[in-house]
């Protein structure tokens, strides 16, 4: 995940942050509203694509080394 910008980690096919002008985007906002207002959380499914999660925790495990537990 070399300097990958947000969109990259994003599933964008799924959840259109980046043309919340189109149908898609204004029914995800519409989806999203109606989340939060009856539950006050809003779920995203598959929002960050599993290759990304893939690469993140292979990341995180390579920083692994370097936690300190500070009582």
């Amino acid at each position: 995940m070399q300097d990958q910008g947000p969109y990259q980690l994003i599933d964008l096919d799924r959840y259109p942050l980046n043309n919340l002008d189109s149908e898609a985007g204004q029914q995800l906002i519409a989806d999203t509203q109606v989340s939060l207002g009856t539950t006050g959380a809003c779920s995203l499914p598959g929002f960050v694509r599993a290759s990304a999660i893939s690469e993140m925790a292979a990341q995180a495990s390579s920083l692994e080394h370097l936690i300190r537990c500070i009582e």
